[in-house]
């Protein structure tokens, strides 16, 4: 395939020298989804696990707060954030750091108000740590150990790591959020501990250097083939991963000003699906304290990127992403940068 373009700019924390470049490694955070469901998608071609398996064929202690959800909760349900819970449901179990276990995770579940069942969408992390249980079941693996060996070892990806606590490279980008009260306007950049706890794994702890990620990128845009010959899954599970099932946001789409504006956005198995200059568009979004990520990619033209950035200004990254995304496609129009400073400046 074409040769890929791996940059590092800035610092990887301020007021130190050392500067970010392609080897330096980030918390992709909530990108990691799409791992999880790219592990899943590997006992699915092996005839281990279905996506519409009752979650309780695998997992007999599984409760939510009402039985009959209990009893129709597939797995593919654990990942199109349409079970009912709440947004952010069960995040204050693993931020900021706690000592919760995954069981505790599981036996509170049960006690989580829930709205209604399939009907719409709510971001959750909580159920992508649930999914990581069943893999675990069905597999015999722990998370980190079936993601290091089953993706990242025969991807090539030599710097990534499962969890935030198995992260052996010195060259690492710290974490940098604007602290203070909203009402004195955005304060400066300040350099801030990571918060989440190891328990994050299969919905968010996943870190990686971009260089390190351009492999999953290829054999993304492959439709799970490896560059070297072989597959790592099957072309059918890569159209099952990309195909949405919880509508996110629907609208006019796009106009002049907001070229970026989805007529639909909906979300597949561990990837946003939706549409940007007329071409279909997959991403996802990561965000910790003190790092923002995005991966985008169009697969119709064989483009791929991750953004990473060691600052939890999210907008910027959005901004250079759609800089990116017409400068690829050839198109000339926005100034994304000064309309990213227009958003970030009104606050």
């Amino acid at each position: 395939g074409p040769e890929a373009v791996v940059q590092g700019h800035g610092l990887r924390m301020l007021g130190e020298p050392d500067p970010v470049d392609g080897d330096t490694v980030f918390a992709i955070a909530s990108n990691t989804k799409a791992f999880l469901c790219a592990c899943l998608a590997l006992l699915v071609d092996e005839g281990r696990l279905g996506w519409d398996d009752a979650v309780l064929s695998h997992l007999p202690e599984f409760r939510m707060a009402d039985p009959a959800v209990t009893a129709m909760m597939t797995v593919r349900d654990l990942l199109v954030h349409r079970s009912g819970l709440p947004r952010g449901a069960g995040d204050l179990m693993q931020f900021p750091r706690t000592d919760h276990t995954m069981a505790e995770v599981l036996q509170a579940l049960r006690h989580f108000r829930s709205g209604g069942f399939r009907t719409g969408y709510a971001y959750d992390n909580c159920l992508y740590l649930v999914a990581g249980v069943v893999l675990e079941r069905v597999s015999g693996l722990a998370w980190d150990d079936f993601v290091e060996t089953r993706i990242f070892a025969p991807l090539g990806m030599a710097d990534a790591v499962a969890s935030p606590d198995r992260v052996r490279s010195p060259n690492r980008a710290a974490r940098h959020m604007r602290l203070g009260p909203p009402a004195l306007g955005l304060g400066r950049l300040e350099v801030v501990a990571p918060d989440e706890s190891p328990l994050i794994g299969p919905a968010g702890g996943i870190h990686v250097s971009a260089r390190g990620i351009v492999p999953w990128l290829r054999t993304q845009l492959a439709r799970g083939a490896l560059a070297g010959g072989g597959r790592l899954w099957s072309e059918q599970r890569a159209e099952e991963m990309w195909t949405p099932h919880t509508i996110v946001s629907s609208g006019a789409g796009p106009t002049p000003d907001q070229p970026q504006r989805s007529v639909m956005q909906g979300y597949a198995l561990g990837w946003a699906v939706s549409d940007y200059r007329g071409r279909r568009m997959l991403t996802h979004g990561g965000g910790l304290a003190g790092q923002s990520s995005r991966t985008t990619l169009l697969p119709e033209e064989g483009v791929a990127f991750t953004l990473m950035s060691n600052s939890g200004d999210a907008e910027p990254v959005s901004g250079l992403r759609h800089a990116l995304l017409d400068h690829l496609l050839g198109v000339s129009g926005l100034d994304w940068l000064a309309r990213t400073r227009a958003t970030v400046d009104a606050g």
